[in-house]
């Protein structure tokens, strides 16, 4: 079974919104015990649009459990990458210095990191058509 990650919703105002329309949905079933999901589709639906055309402020910086701050120690192959979006949004405007690390950076300098491949042995017939 796949484990949940549940801090990709990190607005509490965005989250507590979600949790009221599904539990305006759950609190409403009609008389056969069908939900609303319809109707809850529609909102989200709205909801989503509205947040969109929100205007936000400028990231000044990477989100706290972004793994840009996860050390190469813990061998994960995204440590040291920024996962957060801060990055991409640097990356966009030209800037690719918050994309990784420092620590990442100075080991593929000096060549100290490996480039994980697939261990699985390539055929060439598996690209014919």
């Amino acid at each position: 079974m796949s484990k949940i990650d549940y801090t990709e919703i990190r607005d509490d105002r965005i989250r507590g919104e979600i949790c009221r329309l599904m539990s305006e949905m759950l609190d409403d079933p009609d008389e056969y015990g069908i939900y609303p999901t319809s109707r809850f589709m529609w909102k989200m639906e709205t909801f989503i649009l509205a947040e969109n055309e929100r205007p936000r402020k400028p990231r000044t910086r990477h989100d706290g459990d972004c793994t840009i701050y996860a050390s190469l120690v813990n061998d994960c192959p995204e440590a040291g990458v920024c996962t957060c979006g801060y990055g991409y949004e640097c990356v966009r405007r030209g800037d690719r210095s918050e994309m990784y690390s420092d620590e990442r950076q100075a080991a593929e300098a000096v060549g100290k990191l490996e480039k994980k491949r697939d261990k699985r042995e390539w055929r060439p017939e598996w690209h014919k058509r």
